[in-house]
C-alpha cells in the first residue's frame, strides 16, 4: 500500500490528498459524548422494562430488560474506555476538490458539499465547515494551511459567515 502524503499534495487526477494527525482532546470529548447517549438509551429502555412489568403484573420483563440493559452499559463502558486510552496518535486522510472535501473510505466516507456552508471556522489548525445540518473537520499541516484556506473560502458561498478561533 502506498504510504499516504503528510503534505497536501495534487493527484494527477485533480484531487489535493493528505493525511493529518487529529486533536485527540475533541475525539475524547466525542467518545465521551457517545457513551452518554447509550447511558440514556440504557435509561430509557429500563423505563420500558418497569412500565411492562407493572402493566403484566410480572417481575420476567423487568429482569430480561436489565440483563440487556447491564450489557449495553457494560459494551460501553469498554468501547469508551479503549477508545479513551488507544495509544498513539490517530490520522486521517482528506480529500479535496472542487466542489467537496471529504475523509475517510467506501461506506465509511464523509464528505461535504462547499456550497451548503453557513459557517466556515478557522481554527489554529483546522477548518470546520457547518451548514444547516452537519459539519465537517479537516485538520491541515501548518505549511499548507493557508493554500487550503483559501482553496475552500474561494469555494463556499459569500453570504457564509467566516470566524476565527
Amino acid at each position: 500500500m502506498n504510504k499516504l502524503p503528510e503534505r497536501v499534495t495534487l493527484q494527477p487526477n485533480g484531487v489535493y490528498i493528505w493525511s493529518a494527525p487529529l486533536d485527540m482532546e475533541q475525539e475524547r470529548e466525542g467518545y465521551k459524548t457517545g457513551g452518554r447517549i447509550w447511558q440514556v438509551i440504557a435509561f430509557l429502555i429500563f423505563l420500558g422494562g418497569i412500565f411492562f412489568s407493572v402493566r403484566y403484573g410480572s417481575w420476567k420483563p423487568l429482569l430480561y430488560v436489565t440483563a440487556f440493559v447491564i450489557v449495553i452499559l457494560l459494551i460501553t463502558a469498554g468501547v469508551v474506555h479503549g477508545l479513551e486510552n488507544w495509544p498513539g496518535e490517530r490520522r486521517r486522510t482528506y480529500r479535496l476538490m472542487d466542489t467537496q472535501i471529504s475523509t475517510g473510505f467506501g461506506k465509511r466516507t464523509s464528505l461535504f458539499e462547499f456550497k451548503k456552508t453557513k459557517t466556515m471556522i478557522i481554527g489554529k489548525n483546522y477548518i470546520e465547515l457547518r451548514a444547516k445540518i452537519g459539519a465537517f473537520r479537516a485538520y491541515i499541516p501548518a505549511e499548507d494551511f493557508q493554500f487550503v484556506r483559501r482553496f475552500i473560502q474561494f469555494r463556499i458561498p459569500g453570504e457564509a459567515e467566516i470566524l476565527y478561533e
